[in-house]
């Protein structure tokens, strides 16, 4: 009970509530307002970091990337040619995703998803700090912003390809001077993006202010694992084996 990785959980959000993902049995929690949390096996497989969002399709990633470089060719400037299959390759989809994922949290019909995320991170925040299940207070006085978030990967990725895709672009642009610093600009960002503590300030476009009623539905949902955990804990070392299949059965 004293392994910091006993307090260790995941979360994902969706617009109506969260899951919570257990790092030590195969069970997750899905917490849905007003209903009451459901224990069951987790999927291992999450494909988004945030629930319901999918993303911009492919299709008009590529579209706008091959008319960018059909349009680059028109230049016949070997840097701006390779900067623009750079960013294509490297960046483009990332960066329209992450644009897509702030419009509908911020502005578009995702705000409950962005409220809910907060929430999310707020409860993880506080149940690891105190090892325990945290009251109500606790989780409203944690910070929404939390290093472990997944959404740390994308804004990595888009600090670090795309500030280097626009000076490379900007070369033949800017006197040589301009350019050097432009580049040294594009390093300090992907330096400043690659830290944890830099990154999750980040999440603040994102995510959005939770309610009560956001950090009630996080509540009941680590509550509702942390139960679930000691269930499953208790079946394990009254049968002995994971495989038992009234062990299965329970979730």
């Amino acid at each position: 009970m004293q392994d910091n990785i006993r307090y260790d959980i995941g979360g994902k959000s969706m617009r109506d509530g969260i899951i919570f993902q257990s790092s030590i049995t195969p069970l997750e929690v899905e917490a849905i307002y007003q209903k009451k949390p459901v224990a069951k096996l987790k999927r291992f497989f999450w494909t988004n970091n945030v629930q319901e969002l999918k993303g911009v399709r492919m299709k008009f990633v590529l579209t706008i990337d091959i008319a960018m470089i059909v349009l680059s060719l028109f230049t016949k400037k070997i840097n701006i040619i390779l900067a623009v299959i750079y960013m294509s390759v490297m960046v483009s989809k990332d960066f329209f995703d992450l644009m897509y994922a702030i419009f509908q949290i911020k502005v578009g019909k995702s705000k409950s998803l962005g409220r809910y995320h907060a929430a999310e991170h707020m409860a993880i925040g506080a149940y690891m700090k105190y090892k325990r299940i945290p009251t109500l207070d606790e989780i409203r006085a944690e910070s929404r912003f939390q290093e472990t978030c997944g959404s740390r990967r994308i804004f990595k990725k888009v600090g670090t390809f795309l500030p280097i895709s626009l000076a490379w672009l900007s070369y033949n642009f800017v006197d040589i001077k301009v350019y050097i610093v432009e580049i040294i600009i594009a390093v300090l960002i992907a330096i400043l993006t690659a830290k944890k503590t830099t990154v999750k300030y980040l999440q603040i476009f994102v995510t959005n202010k939770p309610t009560d009623k956001e950090l009630i539905v996080a509540f009941e949902g680590i509550k509702a694992l942390k139960e679930a955990e000691d269930e499953f804990k208790e079946l394990i070392n009254n049968n002995g084996f994971i495989t038992d299949c009234a062990i299965l059965m329970r979730f």
